[in-house]
């Protein structure tokens, strides 16, 4: 049973690495966000160092093998850093905006002092210093401590979850949480009996969880994306019932081009648009034209030239213009004039450009003034 556990540990391990990796390396809007890239990659080298040093018996000695045992103290103490991972993950699922680095970085603090304790404790071991007993016990409690420390992020999504009013994600989030709490639960077992194998099992529950996400998202791709969409519609229709909230307004129409996709309609007017954000055509005219200094048509035209130079860049085979009716244009005439304005070149010569950086690194051509 052990040997299965392990097995299953590792092929939890393998598969978080893999959703990482694929998730930042794809291109172009298949690209996962850098937050679920990062915490998927967490959970993935968590399991990897359980199954290196418990199943397969790696040695983690300070005294033999100090450089070893100290990557494995920096990993097993990097737990600090999922409890705020998981939580700018669920922000930017539930709200317009991803977190800043300003308003990340002092919750990682306490992630800064388990790293620096750990160098600590090496040196107390390969010094020789009379602490060092004490040092051990001080990062037991680190570990310890950094459970509690995920379970208070969790907590926190919950409550983010429920003011969302998404019932969907209340109910992944409490699944979240009731999986976090089993997971505590036996290590706190294992530290009272010191059986082994509540500390295994804990880690093949989070193994088989990163396993149901990997199937679940393989099945349904982007369901995670879909749930943040739901959320951030709630908390746009709660905030119009008192009155309209012109920042929530540009940023839930910046949700619709960027995560919908909406401008890739050929169809697209300033009616259905106004009909999709709930508020009147003369008041997203307003918005437009007061609040971002521009028209509907310069406004959508943009997007869609950006996203004929992304098909461009992954697509160099296909016609041009077979990039620009895919990306919204219905007029040949409309499509050259607006890529000459946003891209200050022609299609043509921004396609040559991209083929020269490809075959040698000459330098793209000039833009026109």
């Amino acid at each position: 049973m052990h040997d299965a556990l392990g097995l299953l540990i590792f092929f939890g391990s393998g598969l978080s690495l893999l959703m990482a990796v694929t998730g930042l390396a794809a291109p172009g809007p298949d690209r996962k966000p850098a937050l679920q890239g990062a915490l998927v990659a967490l959970v993935g080298c968590l399991l990897l160092e359980f199954f290196l040093t418990h199943a397969v018996g790696l040695t983690a000695d300070m005294a033999t093998h100090p450089v070893q045992t100290e990557l494995f103290l920096l990993v097993r103490s990097a737990k600090y850093s999922l409890g705020p991972l998981f939580f700018a993950y669920f922000t930017r699922l539930t709200t317009y905006q991803t977190p800043r680095a300003g308003q990340l970085l002092p919750h990682f603090i306490p992630q800064v002092v388990a790293w620096a304790l750990s160098l600590v404790y090496m040196a107390s071991s390969l010094g020789g210093w009379p602490a060092f007993s004490t040092l051990r016990t001080v990062m037991g409690l680190v570990t310890d401590l950094s459970l509690i420390h995920l379970l208070t992020y969790v907590a926190a999504a919950l409550a983010l979850a429920r003011a969302a009013g998404n019932r969907t994600l209340v109910t992944a989030v409490l699944a979240t949480a009731s999986l976090c709490a089993v997971i505590v639960t036996l290590l706190v077992l294992y530290s009272v009996t010191g059986w082994h194998l509540l500390e295994t099992g804990s880690q093949a529950l989070l193994a088989g969880a990163m396993i149901a996400l990997f199937v679940v998202t393989q099945i349904r791709p982007g369901i995670l994306e879909q749930f943040g969409q739901a959320s951030r519609r709630k908390v746009y229709q709660r905030s119009l019932l008192r009155g309209v909230d012109t920042d929530l307004l540009v940023l839930r129409m910046t949700d619709l081009m960027e995560n919908e996709r909406v401008f890739c309609d050929e169809q697209l007017t300033l009616e259905s648009l106004a009909e999709r954000l709930s508020v009147s055509r003369n008041r997203l005219s307003e918005l437009l034209n007061g609040v971002l200094q521009t028209s509907f048509n310069t406004y959508v035209n943009q997007r869609r030239v950006e996203e004929v130079k992304r098909l461009l860049r992954d697509h160099p085979r296909r016609s041009i213009l077979s990039h620009a009716f895919e990306a919204g244009f219905n007029s040949k005439s409309v499509f050259y004039e607006a890529f000459r304005r946003f891209a200050g070149m022609t299609p043509q010569e921004y396609r040559d450009g991209l083929q020269a950086e490809q075959a040698g690194g000459s330098p793209r051509p000039r833009r026109h003034a």
